[in-house]
């Protein structure tokens, strides 16, 4: 794999996240996130966990 596809992939990734959060934030259920991002429901939950002791 070359730099240009490891940084676009990186990239995607962390704005995944980022919406993730956002929808989060709008109490969406965690199966739909999963859906909407492609992200695992382990990562969501991490990121669910990281919010809460934010608060």
């Amino acid at each position: 794999m070359d730099f240009y596809n490891t940084g676009k992939n990186e990239g995607e990734h962390q704005r995944s996240i980022e919406i993730a959060k956002n929808l989060l934030d709008l109490d969406i259920e965690i199966n739909k996130i999963v859906k909407a991002t492609g992200l695992t429901e382990e990562e969501i939950n991490r990121l669910k966990e990281s919010s809460n002791k934010d608060e």
